[in-house]
C-alpha cells in the first residue's frame, strides 16, 4: 500500500512546503467552488453548509495566517559572538562573551523560545472577527466595479 509521503513527493516542490492549514484553506475554497457551480449541487444545503464558512471564516484566516505565520525556526542562526572577531574579542579581554558595543544588536535578539505566537483558539476568534470585517468592505468595493456584485462576477 502507497503512504502519504510517498503520494506527498508527487506533488511539486513549492506545494510540499504550503503549510497545511493553508492547504485546507485552498481544498475547502476549491469544494465551495464545486458547491456554488455545479448545477445539480447548488440547489441543495451543502451549498449554504459550505458558503457560510466560506464567507464567516476563510477570509479572515487567511488573513491571519499571512499576518501571523505559526511560529518556527528563525532563518537567521542566532549566534552570541555575531559580528564579533577573534581581535575584537581579545580587545576585550574576553573570548567567550564580548561587551556589547554600539553596533551590537546582540542584546536585543530575541530567541525563538521568547517568541509566542498565537494559539489555534485566538487564530479563530480573530479569524470570524476580521472575517466580519473584510467581506463587507470588500462587497463595498465590489458593488463599485463594473462587474458589480453577482455569483460570476469576474467570468
Amino acid at each position: 500500500m502507497v503512504s502519504w509521503k510517498q503520494l506527498r513527493l508527487l506533488l511539486p516542490a513549492h506545494l510540499r512546503d504550503l503549510p497545511a492549514d493553508l492547504a485546507a484553506v485552498v481544498v475547502f475554497t476549491l469544494l465551495t467552488c464545486v458547491v456554488v457551480f455545479v448545477p445539480w449541487v447548488n440547489e441543495t444545503p451543502l451549498r449554504i453548509l459550505f458558503g457560510l464558512p466560506f464567507i464567516l471564516f476563510l477570509p479572515g484566516y487567511a488573513f491571519i495566517a499571512a499576518l501571523f505565520p505559526e511560529a518556527g525556526e528563525s532563518p537567521v542562526a542566532e549566534d552570541s559572538n555575531e559580528g564579533s572577531t577573534p581581535d575584537t574579542q581579545a580587545e576585550s579581554g574576553s573570548e567567550t562573551d564580548p561587551e556589547p558595543t554600539e553596533t551590537d544588536d546582540s542584546r536585543f535578539a530575541i530567541s525563538n523560545r521568547d517568541r509566542s505566537g498565537i494559539d489555534g483558539i485566538e487564530r479563530v476568534a480573530l479569524a470570524f472577527g476580521l472575517s466580519i470585517a473584510i467581506v463587507p468592505l470588500l462587497g463595498l468595493v465590489l458593488n463599485f466595479t463594473p462587474w458589480g456584485i453577482r455569483l460570476t462576477p469576474l467570468w
